[in-house]
């Protein structure tokens, strides 16, 4: 789901093993770890680029990443 909302947003090891069940990231609910990640990504490109840059100048986050992440934990 991560990898679906920002690509940026896994680290090297998740990226590597996509399709490990393994997770490197205990809570990718936190901004801080997940500004981390994504400030230091090399990934070529994002998948909802327009809707992420119109949320972080509207609401300071990238709102539909946490609300889709809370929703799919909720789930668990």
């Amino acid at each position: 789901m991560r990898y679906i909302l920002d690509p940026a947003d896994l680290t090297e090891r998740e990226l590597e093993e996509i399709l490990d069940p393994w997770e490197e990231v205990a809570d990718p609910l936190d901004p801080q770890g997940y500004a981390e990640r994504a400030a230091k990504s090399d990934f070529p490109g994002e998948t909802f680029r327009v809707l992420k840059e119109k949320e972080l100048r509207e609401f300071g986050e990238y709102r539909t990443r946490r609300l889709v992440l809370e929703a799919w934990e909720g789930m668990a």
